[in-house]
């Protein structure tokens, strides 16, 4: 599988957000992959940080927009992923 690269200044908090909710939102493979690289770049740069709570946060994110992207269904988990990420992960 091929991902796509995305330079390290997409790589923030409301680019990761904006990604993460068009892939679950629309479920097409470009989209997510679009998020998940974005989101890995961030994860990484987290635990750079010692920020570890946003890290596993990411990660969890992560695996939620794999799911969706395996063509998965749209769960009620999405949205808190989203939301954990976005309050553990300010001012990074």
């Amino acid at each position: 599988m091929n991902f796509i690269n995305i330079d390290a200044k997409s790589a923030d908090l409301p680019s990761i957000v904006s990604l993460s909710q068009e892939c679950f939102r629309s479920g097409l493979t470009q989209a997510c992959r679009r998020a998940i690289v974005a989101t890995e770049k961030f994860q990484l740069h987290s635990g750079s940080k010692d920020r570890y709570s946003c890290q596993t946060r990411l990660l969890g994110l992560e695996a939620n927009l794999i799911m969706r992207m395996n063509k998965g269904p749209r769960n009620k988990w999405s949205s808190k992923a989203i939301n954990d990420v976005k309050n553990l992960c300010s001012g990074l």
